[in-house]
């Protein structure tokens, strides 16, 4: 029999989650997608970010948890939610369509703005911003502040992309739906 029962490697705190406790700008990185029933009994995706870079260093590898419900039409709402979050992530194809699924988002780096929930409220604020958007205010922040960010951890601009939104519930099929 073998010494080593287990082999594997995991980030601790990252599935269990220790949650950010300051509000600010973070890059995150998406770690787990899934899907559950919202209370409302729509399909909703789930997502847990952990926090690599942005405001705060002492917030890194803390975690950040997301979820929109799933469109089912195409004149949804939360179509406005998805676009924005995957504007972040990187995924804007002008001109094309995006299909979400857990395999395209998981692994992928966004940039929000965070905020706590206030008193008396029962969930933290998140918007969803693009790579442009998070250069720019981590840039007035080190200008207005003693807060400095190094040269190299700041991202690169680039032409603010276009993204469309699925058309239907159906394009979220790898989440289970549809």
């Amino acid at each position: 029999m073998s010494e080593s029962f287990f082999d594997f490697d995991i980030e601790v705190g990252s599935l269990a989650g220790n949650p950010v406790t300051k509000s600010g700008l973070y890059e995150v990185e998406i770690v787990t997608a899934t899907t559950m029933g919202a209370d409302s009994g729509k399909p909703r995706a789930l997502f847990r970010c952990i926090v690599r870079g942005g405001e705060h260093s002492d917030q890194v590898g803390l975690s950040l948890d997301e979820g929109f419900n799933i469109p089912t039409s195409a004149d949804d709402n939360v179509l406005v939610f998805w676009d924005k979050f995957m504007t972040s992530l990187g995924l804007a194809k002008p001109g094309k369509k995006v299909r979400p699924s857990p395999k395209l988002i998981k692994g992928r780096r966004g940039y929000l703005r965070f905020e706590l929930a206030a008193p008396g409220a029962k969930y933290d604020k998140k918007t969803w911003i693009t790579t442009n958007q998070y250069a720019a205010q981590m840039a007035a922040l080190a200008a207005t502040s003693e807060f400095a960010v190094a040269e190299s951890e700041a991202p690169a601009t680039s032409a603010e992309p276009v993204v469309t939104a699925p058309e239907a519930a159906s394009d979220l099929a790898e989440f289970g739906i549809g």
